[in-house]
């Protein structure tokens, strides 16, 4: 199909010429969805508002609420739909009627050319340029306006400049095994018959024999009143908790009406979704709608772009129904850690993959009390939230003796779900799902993990798989989601008992592993003549797990995890130098691409780099971001806080230290259900000796690893940094054991001292100086035979400490690390680093008060400031910071390198041109 016209002319002499090519005859299904610009959109809300309450009023009680709210979001989307085609055409309206008089103004003077008909067509023109000129001048200045304020700044815009090569998205051919298929409808076809068969639930296996098999398994449970609690109505604030706690800027389901929509009408729609939830019980029944999904495709990293199970299916569901789920979701979070085990930190609170890597790490450090023959085993699930058989998870619900209300709303989300399978900009008929867990609803990790944990629990009771002993403690299984590690103290029977659990688990959940492409990571060396696999399990020496690569040798950490992401930026650097980019720009762009990276692995790392490693790191970002040439600011000073005068560059080492430290937290505050913690307390024996660790350094008590002894090094560097050249001590500092306290550490029966509550140097500090076995005894209750062993301790304390007093005093450092509640910990104690010390504008600092005298510190405080309250551009904070930092050349300098130029003032050329005369003049 093409056809062929000229537009009328605007703002050039000639006529526009529009050819329009038909492409091929396939169908496409066009998505609709409602840009959430028009959500915002003044005009467009006056006109709808009264139109959405004037529906609900007609309409309330006039059928069931599932119905009417369906028959709602079917008027809501006419109705901008309208709306929108009204407010773009009143907004081109003039520019329509513009056009057609200079059409005609064109055939007139064609036919009948005179004065009068040239005039009439120049003005037609001009009035037309001149409407031209304002619409899209003022779509230019928006543009330049969103440049100005967010160009430089972490967002959309940077991530597009850094994005590079658009990625393919594209999915250009597909084969079954037999054939290649590259027209797109057949591509279409084939992931709808491929997800028709994963969705597909083979047939139910027998209710009796179902239960019979999880009787056997000792399911943790809810009290009765606590399920009674969850059964409750759904309450208004629920709904508008659910509905403010998603994010923006998310593709909408099928329905096109985006999270902004509800958020916008929050307070008129919350009593309408009250309604509907809690009728659900009565009506048994959702919104048609609500299982309605798109099925778009992510493309998995190293797989085969011709198979369709090398994508990842991620459900986009209408937002009704995922604030539905996100409220059952939000009640299901409260008693998550009572059915759950702390093995599994995918999803739960509080949790997160450094728990499991951590643990990890401190298996392969440790010697167990059962060595010989130990190994890891790395399972990998197929496609385990896809195949989760749902008469399973039912069963398993009313195991762990959810209310009836709960089971049931759960249930209807999956009474009868189906999705479209979105490819190349095409949709797929509506295929029927039969199990599984839908990947994008709030929902489904809760259920997954619910769904999973009695594998768990099979594994722990199995007394044949053996796990790793650590004293009293366990290390058999550590799960995030269904990525699942199991230590086994052989690889023989253990190994054989773990696969024929699992095998049998899957008969009824539906889960199976991929034996292909599981792992087994010899702790111990095995024998020589040991085959390449066991039991069909590839035996490797290195596996990657949660992003990590895994080694015996810890030392190759480096080399094997941060060398290869500091490559990965040299070849980004390499393409980044030509991109338009301001120093603060270049350096959010680091932020933002490269430093999670870094975080992540840093914070998992169990070595301590060398200071080399950051050396180079540290001038491959110099080199970016002055691209090659001379620096005109001092490292540090872009290292700075935003608040100091600097542009927050990140300080690599520093880093290093906080993410450590976070470690230290864990520690010192632990939370048992922290299995990480829990494996590290067991190592030394117990929570307390854990908690002094830091202070200890490497005890002489207690057999450390290299991960503890890393973040006892950094401990111990950080309060350096913090304290500086004080000589303090902290209160903390434990008394025994402490190779920072040799003269105490010969003291006999220091057991007794412990046993009445004397550990730490704040016991026994008073004033400066040690206490008085007075005070002791009022404050700790000793038996009076240990007055000898007190003129010990004095003695020892006054050959450890010559000179009083001793101060004592808690460090900033300190008091973060001691607090319960310290959310973003991480970020708390980079801050609390970066901030140590003198500050590095303390030269120029001293510069400017030699040119202004009564620049005191306040005023000095006030001037850094400013420097990020004067404008929301960074490229103007820039000006401010060279301008601060004394970088720009005055005419004084300038006249002593070019003997040309004047040194006077350019403004007044009366006074020297000094830093400070310019900008007053």
């Amino acid at each position: 199909m093409l056809t062929l016209e000229y537009l009328t002319r605007m703002c050039s002499d000639h006529a526009p010429l529009l050819l329009c090519l038909g492409g091929t005859n396939q169908v496409r299904r066009d998505k609709w969805r409602l840009p959430p610009k028009w959500i915002a959109n003044p005009q467009v809300h006056e006109r709808l508002f009264p139109q959405l309450t004037q529906y609900w009023e007609i309409n309330q009680d006039t059928a069931a609420d599932h119905i009417v709210w369906d028959a709602g979001k079917a008027f809501i989307r006419g109705a901008y739909i309208s709306l929108i085609k009204l407010a773009r055409s009143e907004g081109d309206l003039a520019l329509s009627l513009a056009q057609d008089t200079l059409a005609k103004a064109e055939s007139e003077l064609t036919h009948n050319e005179s004065d009068v008909t040239k005039q009439a067509m120049q003005s037609a023109q001009r009035d037309l340029d001149l409407l031209l000129v304002d619409k899209y001048s003022q779509r230019e200045l928006y543009r330049a306006a969103v440049w100005y304020d967010k160009g430089d700044k972490n967002g959309k815009l940077l991530a597009l400049l850094a994005r590079g090569d658009e990625p393919k998205t594209m999915i250009q051919a597909i084969t079954d095994g037999n054939a290649l298929f590259t027209d797109p409808t057949l591509i279409t076809q084939q992931f709808e018959t491929y997800f028709q068969s994963t969705y597909q639930s083979p047939p139910d296996t027998s209710s009796d024999r179902l239960k019979e098999f999880l009787t056997t398994i000792d399911f943790p449970e809810i009290s009765p009143d606590l399920a009674t609690q969850l059964d409750q109505d759904i309450t208004l604030d629920e709904i508008k908790d659910a509905i403010n706690g998603f994010p923006v800027g998310k593709t909408p389901g099928p329905d096109g009406i985006p999270i902004e929509w509800y958020k916008k009408y929050v307070d008129f729609l919350a009593p309408k979704l009250l309604a509907l939830f809690n009728g659900t019980i009565r009506t048994g029944v959702l919104p048609d709608s609500c299982y309605d999904a798109f099925i778009t495709l992510i493309h998995k990293e190293g797989k085969p772009p011709d198979r369709c199970d090398s994508y990842r299916p991620i459900s986009l569901l209408n937002c009704d129904v995922k604030i539905f789920a996100k409220i059952i979701a939000n009640r299901l979070k409260l008693i998550a850690p009572d059915l759950i085990h702390p093995d599994q930190t995918g999803f739960m609170p509080s949790k997160a993959t450094d728990i499991n890597v951590r643990r990890l790490f401190t298996n392969l450090a440790i010697q167990h009390d059962n060595l010989g023959n130990r190994i890891v085993v790395s399972l990998d699930t197929v496609k385990a939230f896809d195949t989760v058989q749902w008469q399973y998870l039912w069963e398993v619900l009313t195991q762990y003796k959810l209310g009836p209300k709960l089971q049931k709303w759960i249930q209807l989300l999956y009474a009868h779900p189906r999705a479209k399978v979105l490819v190349n900009g095409q949709i797929s008929d509506s295929i029927y799902l039969g199990r599984g867990t839908r990947q994008g609803c709030p929902l489904s990790p809760l259920l997954f993990a619910l769904a999973i944990e009695p594998l768990a629990i099979r594994i722990r009771a199995n007394e044949d798989i053996q796990g790793l002993c650590v004293g009293n403690l366990i290390e058999k299984i550590s799960l995030y989601a269904d990525d699942m590690l199991v230590y086994l103290a052989n690889s023989g029977a253990a190994l054989e008992n773990l696969l024929a659990t699992i095998s049998e688990f899957g008969q009824y959940s539906g889960l199976k592993i991929n034996r292909t492409k599981s792992v087994v990571f010899p702790i111990d060396p095995l024998p020589p003549d040991s085959p390449d696999t066991l039991l069909q399990l590839k035996v490797v020496n290195s596996f990657k797990y949660l992003g990590i690569v895994i080694h015996k040798d810890l030392n190759r950490y480096v080399q094997l995890n941060l060398d290869p992401v500091v490559q990965t930026l040299t070849n980004k650097v390499a393409v980044w130098q030509d991109l338009p980019l301001s120093l603060p720009g270049k350096i959010n762009m680091f932020k933002m691409i490269f430093l999670p990276k870094f975080l992540y692995t840093l914070h998992n790392s169990p070595i301590t780099p060398r200071a080399h490693w950051f050396t180079r790191l540290d001038k491959i970002i110099r080199n970016f971001l002055w691209a090659g040439e001379h620096p005109r600011l001092n490292f540090r000073v872009l290292q700075a806080p935003a608040s100091g005068g600097g542009l927050a560059l990140p300080n690599l080492k520093l880093y290093f230290l906080a993410a450590q430290l976070v470690y230290a937290h864990w520690w010192i505050v632990p939370d048992r259900s922290n299995s990480a913690v829990v494996l590290e307390a067991a190592v030394l024996g117990s929570f307390e000796a854990l908690a002094k660790l830091p202070y200890r350094g490497v005890s002489p008590y207690h057999v450390t690893t290299t991960p503890m002894q890393t973040v006892g090094k950094a401990f111990q560097k950080s309060q350096e940094l913090v304290r500086g050249t004080s000589t303090t001590w902290s209160p903390h500092t434990p008394l025994w054991g402490n190779n920072h306290l040799p003269h105490l550490r010969s003291l006999p029966d220091i057991a007794r001292w412990a046993q009445i509550g004397i550990k730490t140097l704040g016991d026994i500090v008073t004033g400066g100086d040690c206490k008085s076995f007075a005070t002791i005894q009022q404050d700790f209750h000793p038996h009076p035979d240990m007055l000898f062993r007190y003129f010990q301790l004095r003695h020892a304390f006054n050959v450890q400490f010559p000179i009083k007093p001793v101060d004592l005093k808690v460090s900033s450092l300190e008091t973060y690390l001691h607090r319960l509640d310290l959310p973003k910990p991480l970020s708390w104690l980079y801050t609390i680093l970066s901030t140590a010390g003198p500050s590095p504008l303390e030269r120029v600092k001293g510069k400017w008060q030699a040119d202004i005298p009564d620049l005191d510190d306040e005023k000095w405080k006030d001037a850094l400031q400013l420097v990020t309250a004067l404008s929301i551009s960074m490229r103007d904070r820039l000006i401010q910071i060279k301008f601060l930092n004394r970088v720009y050349l005055t005419p004084y300098r300038l006249a002593k390198i070019y003997a040309t130029v004047s040194d006077l003032c350019p403004k007044c050329s009366v006074e020297p041109g000094f830093m400070c005369f310019g900008p007053v003049h």
